[in-house]
C-alpha cells in the first residue's frame, strides 16, 4: 500500500502544480490512446501485482470538460504463499469516464478522472465468471510532443463491487493502478490565428467647440380673455355696493353669454377702482360690488354658482394711467374673465 499512496501523491502534485504554468490556445483535437497498466498486488485475490493495457476513445467538450470510452485487459499470476483463494486470474471491461483538465498547456496537461463500468472476471482455466459494476477515480497528465503524437499517464483506485462473492470469497473488490503509455489527437491541428496588427495612433484632431445654444425664449403670458366688461357708473351710485335698477339689461345680457357658452367652465368677477382713496379700503369696495353683480348673475340670470368667482383687485389693474378724471372712470369697472374653459 506505500507504494500505492506514493504513486498517487506524485501525480496529484505534478496535477496541481502544473495549474500555475501558462496556457497556450487549447488542443481539442479527439484522442486515440493506448497504455500499460500496471496493477498492485492485493490480499483478496492472494495473486502477484498484474499488467495489461487499456485503449480510449477521448473527446474535448470544452476547455475543461471531456469525456473518454474505455476498454481493458489485465492479467494476474497465483501467489500460493498468501493465501490466495482462486488461481491465476484475469479480467477485462469497459468502461465511461468524464475528465476535468486542471489546465490545457500542451506540454502538460493535468487531468482528474471519474468513471464507472463492467469488469468481467475469470479465473484462467475455469468456466467462473462475474461480471460485476465498478467505479474509478484518478488523477493523470497528458503531455503533447508533436502536433500528432504525445505521451499520457494516470492513476487509478478502482472499487468493485463484488455481489456474488464468486469467483471472490469476498463482497468487495479494490485495484490501485498506474498506467503510461502514449496517445495520438485525431484530425488536423489548429492554427492560431495571426495577431490582427495594431493600427497606428490617430493624430488627435482639435475638437471644435460647440457654440451654446441661446436660451429659449420665455413663453408669453398668456392675457386674460375677458368676454364681458361693465362701467361701474351704469351698475352703481357713487361709494357703494348697490346695483342701480339700470344696471339690469346689461347684466341679463351678460348672463346670457355665459349660459349660452357651454365650453364656460369658470368664470371670474373682478371688480376694479380709481386711485382715488386709499387701497385697502378700494379693495374691499371692489370685492363687495363683485359680489353683489355675481349674485344678480345667479339669482336673476340663472347662471349656476359653481361658475362664478369673486375677486377685487381694487386699484391693483388700472385699465389706462390714472392721470385724468376720464381714465379713472374707464378703470372703474367689473369684469367677466374666463378661468377655465372644456376642451
Amino acid at each position: 500500500m506505500t507504494i500505492q499512496k506514493r504513486c498517487l501523491s506524485a501525480v496529484a502534485l505534478l496535477s496541481f502544480t502544473a495549474m500555475a504554468h501558462a496556457t497556450t490556445e487549447p488542443d481539442l483535437r479527439p484522442t486515440l490512446s493506448g497504455m500499460y497498466n500496471h496493477i498492485f498486488e492485493d490480499s483478496i485475490r492472494g495473486s502477484d501485482e498484474g499488467s495489461g493495457a487499456t485503449l480510449g476513445l477521448g473527446w474535448n467538450l470544452s476547455p475543461v470538460w471531456g469525456v473518454e470510452l474505455g476498454g481493458f485487459f489485465n492479467e494476474f499470476d497465483n501467489d500460493p504463499g498468501k493465501g490466495g483463494a482462486v488461481g491465476d486470474w484475469r479480467e477485462w471491461g469497459g468502461n465511461l469516464d468524464v475528465l476535468y483538465h486542471l489546465s490545457r498547456n500542451p506540454r502538460f496537461t493535468p487531468y482528474t478522472v471519474l468513471g464507472a463500468g463492467a469488469i468481467r472476471l475469470n479465473e484462467r482455466n475455469s468456466n467462473t465468471f462475474t461480471t460485476e459494476p465498478f467505479a474509478h477515480v484518478g488523477v493523470g497528465f497528458k503531455s503533447l510532443l508533436t502536433s500528432y503524437f504525445g505521451i499520457r499517464g494516470d492513476a487509478r483506485y478502482r472499487y468493485v463491487d463484488v455481489s456474488n462473492e464468486q469467483p471472490i470469497n469476498d463482497d468487495q473488490l479494490g485495484e490501485a493502478i498506474v498506467s503510461l503509455g502514449f496517445f495520438v489527437p485525431l484530425g488536423s491541428a489548429q492554427v492560431a490565428a495571426a495577431p490582427t496588427p495594431t493600427p497606428p495612433p490617430a493624430t488627435p484632431v482639435p475638437a471644435t467647440p460647440t457654440p451654446t445654444p441661446p436660451p429659449p425664449k420665455p413663453t408669453p403670458t398668456p392675457e386674460p380673455e375677458v368676454i364681458y366688461e361693465i362701467d361701474q357708473t351704469v351698475l352703481f351710485e357713487f361709494d357703494s355696493a348697490k346695483l342701480r335698477p339700470q344696471a339690469s339689461p346689461s347684466l341679463m345680457e351678460a348672463a346670457k353669454k355665459i349660459n349660452q357658452d357651454t365650453t364656460l367652465q369658470r368664470v371670474e368677477v373682478g371688480g376694479h377702482t380709481c386711485d382715488l382713496g386709499s387701497a385697502p379700503y378700494n379693495k374691499k369696495l371692489s370685492e363687495r360690488r363683485a359680489s353683489a353683480v355675481a349674485d344678480f348673475l345667479v339669482k336673476q340670470g340663472n347662471v349656476p354658482p359653481g361658475k362664478l368667482t369673486v375677486r377685487g383687485y381694487g386699484m391693483e389693474k388700472p385699465k389706462v394711467p390714472n392721470n385724468s378724471k376720464e381714465n379713472r372712470e374707464r378703470n372703474r369697472r367689473v369684469e367677466l374673465t374666463v378661468l377655465k374653459r372644456s376642451q
